[in-house]
């Protein structure tokens, strides 16, 4: 038997977003992740935008690395030369943005990574 349900709550106390590793404060809309992958039974937390990049690009195996999602899909371009060859980034710690440094060109920039910021760089990008 296989199942998979995903379904949006108000968290009641604080968690921790499976994906990115962010706090989910008490009070705060997110994704309980409940089913059979591969399987194994999971149920865990994601935060509305790792919920919104899981549906935006599904194709992927969305559950490695949030840092290489964001690179591989062209999330954390440099603002100078447009590539994605970072040489240096720290999430701050609501990872809600990201000081990024180009290996490219050397350009440093910090990136919005809330999930207006994303779906901003989305929209520029199509």
């Amino acid at each position: 038997m296989s199942f998979w349900n995903s379904v949006k709550r108000k968290a009641r106390k604080e968690h921790t977003c499976k994906y990115c590793g962010k706090k989910i404060k008490k009070g705060e809309e997110y994704s309980r992740e409940t089913g059979i992958y591969e399987g194994d039974f999971n149920d865990y937390c994601l935060c509305l935008r790792c919920r919104f990049l899981v549906d935006e690009f599904e194709h992927d195996d969305y559950l490695h690395e949030f840092a290489d999602t964001l690179i591989d899909n062209d999330l954390m371009l440099c603002p100078a030369c447009g590539t994605s060859n970072l040489s240096e980034w720290e999430f701050t710690d609501d990872m809600q943005s990201c000081e990024c440094e180009c290996d490219n060109c050397g350009e440093k920039w910090v990136a919005d990574l809330s999930i207006e910021g994303i779906k901003r760089i989305i929209t520029s990008t199509r």
